[in-house]
């Protein structure tokens, strides 16, 4: 439960900037099912958790770096 807890708020730090473009790509795949097109929708899902996965490893190594690299008091 901890871990999740952690992966969840690198998560929600990862979205700052990308909720926009993040909720569009929701919007394209949800389109994707409605229109009953499976090749389109898994195409959308596989580019949307690619780079969603490249977003959350970039924050978990800036995170790490933060909390490895900074002065303590």
């Amino acid at each position: 439960a901890n871990l999740n807890d952690r992966l969840h708020l690198i998560r929600w730090i990862a979205m700052e900037g990308r909720r926009d473009q993040t909720q569009a790509q929701h919007r394209d795949m949800l389109a994707h099912l409605r229109d009953r097109d499976a090749e389109a929708a898994m195409a959308a899902m596989r580019v949307h958790i690619l780079h969603r996965k490249e977003d959350i490893l970039a924050a978990v190594k800036a995170a790490y770096g933060h909390v490895y690299t900074s002065p303590r008091g």
